[in-house]
């Protein structure tokens, strides 16, 4: 998972310099959006939310990773840990 995640952020970055031609506006719109795809996954948490728009939203990596530690932190409150069950 964590290569995963990584070869993603790499991407992510690649895309960036890409688009930007200088350094600077580059580096500042790469932490901009890396800040703000957090604040998606923590708009769509809950178990309010639909399987179907968790899913789609699950297509940016900081939002996934908030739904796993979300997922994590619910089956240790519950004194589980994590089952087969609620894998």
């Amino acid at each position: 998972m964590c290569v995963l995640y990584g070869m993603t952020m790499y991407g992510f970055s690649f895309i960036i310099v890409a688009i930007f031609p200088t350094k600077k506006s580059s580096a500042t719109a790469a932490s901009l959006i890396h800040l703000l795809s957090y604040y998606v996954g923590f708009m769509y948490s809950g178990q309010q939310k639909t399987l179907a728009i968790k899913l789609f939203v699950c297509l940016i990596p900081n939002a996934t990773l908030t739904f796993m530690i979300e997922h994590l932190l619910q089956c240790e409150f519950q004194g589980s840990g994590l089952t087969l069950e609620f894998a």
